[in-house]
């Protein structure tokens, strides 16, 4: 949001309970998938198909989530219609690895998280993608100056491709 017009993208704290800073009036839907239901019990490894329908109707859900929510504050309104900022977050995470017998905090347990939160980012970016394809970008989008942001920076070709393309529902 660094490149919002009239100021709209300063970062200015969070409210009490905040995890990160947000805009003025800014609001961020959180939603939550539970990764201990992404188990497969016959391969013994994350049911990699499961998790990604799951990622692309949760990214629907809480795009959804945007416009049937009622406001209390017409700038709250303004900025969550404008940036349609969505948070994924995770739980289960400990539990899918004891079902994998994957020893906490080990080697191969890091090397199997960076996997999947790779897995997640990239499939939820996408998924953001096909929405803005379907329902238009967000609209403070600029596609050059998204596209040059540090963090998209680092995503994968195909991303940065399906944004270039179709532009992106969800500013986050």
């Amino acid at each position: 949001s660094w490149y919002y017009p009239n100021g709209k993208g300063k970062l200015i704290g969070t409210n009490p309970c905040g995890e990160q800073p947000l805009t003025g009036f800014g609001v961020c839907n959180l939603g939550a998938v539970n990764l201990s239901l992404m188990y497969d019990e016959k391969t013994n490894d994350i049911n990699w198909d499961l998790l990604k329908e799951v990622l692309h109707v949760s990214q629907r859900f809480s795009d959804n989530v945007i416009d049937a929510n009622y406001y209390f504050f017409s700038e709250n309104e303004e900025m969550a219609k404008g940036e349609r900022r969505i948070g994924k977050g995770v739980m289960g995470l400990a539990d899918l690895f004891i079902k994998m017998k994957i020893p906490y905090g080990s080697e191969e347990m890091l090397k199997k998280t960076d996997e999947l939160f790779e897995f997640i980012a990239v499939e939820s970016y996408l998924a953001s993608a096909n929405l803005a394809e379907e329902k238009g970008s967000f609209p403070y989008f600029d596609k050059e100056k998204f596209l040059e942001s540090g963090y998209m920076k680092t995503m994968p070709e195909k991303v940065r491709k399906a944004v270039q393309q179709k532009g992106i529902r969800n500013v986050t």
